[in-house]
């Protein structure tokens, strides 16, 4: 991951995209639409490779099993707060004109209302998901597992939007970090996937 952020990092001053003052742009709400939307993302994405490391135990030997879960919940939440934000700043935005229905029904915006309307639908399974942290016990392990199995899904579906709605997505510095955290988290969910399938076949 920080691999990833300094070569995008670095790809982002090269293009001269930082080269903005909000006190001198009348744009400022969507600035901080994109800079929200992106640190959601970053968020997101840390979460759901979290969640793999820790279902796949790779990091059972130095991460405390409370303070693993801790972290990913906490991420977690970070990337509700994030995506909240970056969702409410366009009621601010002068050149399309968003209302509160526009931002929790799916598919009803007036700006590319497929791709946005999946990044709704994904940030209503990442708050159901990260609502479970705290019903884990009420709820039962089982149905908590497969209720973060959709994580996956809802990682699929911020990555469209994000590729398909967001105006910087043709940037080489965001480029790299979708494609580097898509790709990362499709690596490793297959690695789980994998792992779990040996683990049945080792039992029959």
């Amino acid at each position: 991951m920080l691999v990833i952020g300094g070569l995008s990092l670095y790809f982002t001053v090269q293009a001269g995209a930082l080269n903005v003052s909000l006190f001198a742009d009348s744009q400022w709400a969507w600035h901080l639409v994109r800079g929200c939307g992106m640190i959601a993302y970053t968020l997101m994405a840390a979460s759901t490779l979290w969640g793999v490391f820790l279902s796949s135990r790779l990091v059972k030997d130095w991460s405390p099993g409370p303070l693993s879960l801790l972290l990913h919940a906490t991420t977690s939440w970070l990337a509700v707060l994030f995506a909240i934000a970056h969702a409410v700043l366009l009621l601010w935005d002068g050149y399309y004109h968003y209302e509160v229905s526009d931002l929790l029904v799916p598919f009803t915006g007036p700006y590319r209302p497929l791709p946005v309307g999946l990044g709704i639908i994904s940030l209503w399974l990442t708050v159901a998901i990260t609502l479970s942290f705290s019903v884990r016990k009420r709820i039962g392990q089982r149905l908590w597992q497969w209720l973060h199995y959709t994580s996956y899904a809802g990682f699929a579906l911020i990555s469209v939007h994000a590729f398909f709605s967001g105006t910087d997505a043709v940037q080489p510095g965001l480029r790299l970090v979708l494609i580097g955290f898509s790709v990362s988290v499709a690596v490793l969910f297959i690695v789980r996937v994998a792992q779990s399938l040996g683990r049945r076949t080792a039992r029959a």
